[in-house]
């Protein structure tokens, strides 16, 4: 934790010292006097401070999904009656959600230990048909940090019909480290885990900075893009310690990034034939390989070039047996990569019968296999088997001797909850790993 932060203390240590209003986190500002005890010293005082910053938070965190579910209705009943002449010239003036509108307007929510509550709205302004021109808006405030974060962008079809499309974009994010971090979990399932569990599975930094980006789709499955980001990296480091459970323990450290400019050209290929349905695609596919130049002639800095390849094949093997695989592969063939950009493995997304994270490097290699049939109407049992290393300082990751997990689970059809127990297969003594997911894991 932070040094010299009066809000932390390790577990076991003495008591800290009281905190003064004063210090009562700008979120809670409007329970400084229910927080903020005329005698802080009492324990019944203390408690009666802790429930009510907890239940605050966690409304906080829960309030975007509220509005979500109510919105909608309320979005309906503002709706111009069907066929009317003058609802096109009104939808201009009123907040509506939908696909077909000109004016859509959204939230996002979320909690982790760097940020603790985040609340943002969204707006986004567009044309009429697919091809029309898009203006995205996102103003985020990040509570517990007291520091707010934006997104602006502006997507256009070149030419004007696309589907060639261009879209520049100015930014200050949260971001998380982007060697597996953004792969392996969704941003629901780490806000349960840190409010219910008090586990970030992520590790995190800002950037602030600007993009210009191209895409083209082609031959229906297929696309192309490039890319140009130049940003500031940041150093962040945790800033609640408030969960559902697990009082007196602190949130993992967040570990610190590389602060510097960035300057990156990024070239991408992917090709995309699943069905976009809940639960195992089918027989399908989904590739993508990217490639990162930064620094070098660019400047800024950091000086790198990363390649990473996701692959992910799916087959139906009847109708109640379906096989899936994964490859994960990143490589760095220049420079240094800076932390936020090292490549991870273990636990949660990647190696099951592993601790989190449990080795990083600059090159890594990662295979998983699954095999699911479907017991019942809605629930399906699955095996799996994950293999990986990682490697740094120059060696090959082919050279390395590979982890080896295996394991079984049980899911539903509809991919929404997953359970699996995992062992490390080349340890006789291992413990094994329980795990549930919110959704399968690629």
């Amino acid at each position: 934790m932070p040094a010299g932060n009066p809000r932390w203390r390790s577990p076991g240590s003495a008591a800290a010292a009281p905190r003064p209003c004063a210090e009562t986190p700008d979120a809670a500002a409007l329970l400084r006097p229910l927080l903020c005890s005329p005698h802080p010293s009492s324990p019944g005082s203390l408690l009666l401070s802790r429930l009510f910053s907890l239940l605050f938070s966690l409304f906080l965190s829960l309030l975007p999904t509220l509005l979500l579910l109510l919105l909608p209705v309320t979005a309906a009943r503002a709706t111009g009656v069907e066929g009317d002449d003058d609802a096109q010239v009104r939808d201009w003036k009123r907040w509506k959600i939908g696909r077909e509108d000109h004016f859509e307007i959204g939230f996002r929510g979320e909690f982790q230990r760097v940020d603790g509550v985040v609340l943002g709205i969204e707006e986004t302004i567009k044309g009429e048909g697919d091809a029309a021109p898009r203006l995205d808006l996102a103003q985020i405030y990040a509570m517990h940090r007291g520091r707010w974060l934006y997104e602006a962008a502006l997507d256009v079809p070149l030419p004007a019909s696309g589907p060639p499309r261009a879209r520049a974009g100015l930014y200050r994010l949260t971001r998380s480290f982007s060697g597996f971090d953004d792969r392996i979990i969704g941003d629901l399932e780490n806000t349960l885990g840190a409010l219910l569990f008090k586990v970030d599975y992520r590790d995190y930094y800002e950037e602030e900075g600007f993009e210009l980006h191209l895409e083209q789709p082609f031959w229906r499955y297929n696309k192309v893009e490039i890319g140009y980001v130049q940003s500031r990296h940041e150093v962040l480091s945790n800033s609640t310690r408030t969960s559902l459970t697990h009082w007196d323990e602190d949130f993992r450290p967040n570990p610190a990034a590389a602060e510097g400019d960035s300057r990156t050209l990024e070239l991408a290929a992917s090709r995309d034939t699943r069905r976009g349905r809940k639960g195992h695609p089918g027989t399908a596919h989904w590739y993508r390989v990217s490639w990162q130049r930064t620094g070098g002639a660019l400047g800024g800095d950091f000086d790198y070039s990363q390649l990473i390849a996701d692959l992910r094949q799916y087959v139906k093997v009847s109708p109640g047996q379906s096989l899936s695989g994964r490859i994960l592969y990143g490589d760095n063939f220049a420079g240094h990569l800076p932390p936020q950009k090292l490549f991870s493995l273990g636990g949660i997304g990647t190696l099951r019968g592993h601790d989190f994270k449990s080795s990083t490097g600059d090159q890594c290699l990662l295979g998983n296999i699954e095999y699911r049939f479907d017991v019942m109407r809605n629930f399906y049992t699955l095996t799996f088997v994950d293999v990986g290393a990682t490697a740094s300082g120059g060696e090959d990751v082919t050279g390395q001797e590979f982890d080896l997990d295996g394991g079984f689970g049980l899911g539903t059809r509809n991919g929404r909850a997953e359970i699996t127990v995992a062992r490390n297969l080349r340890a006789a003594d291992a413990p094994f790993l329980v795990g549930f997911r919110l959704s399968m894991m690629y």
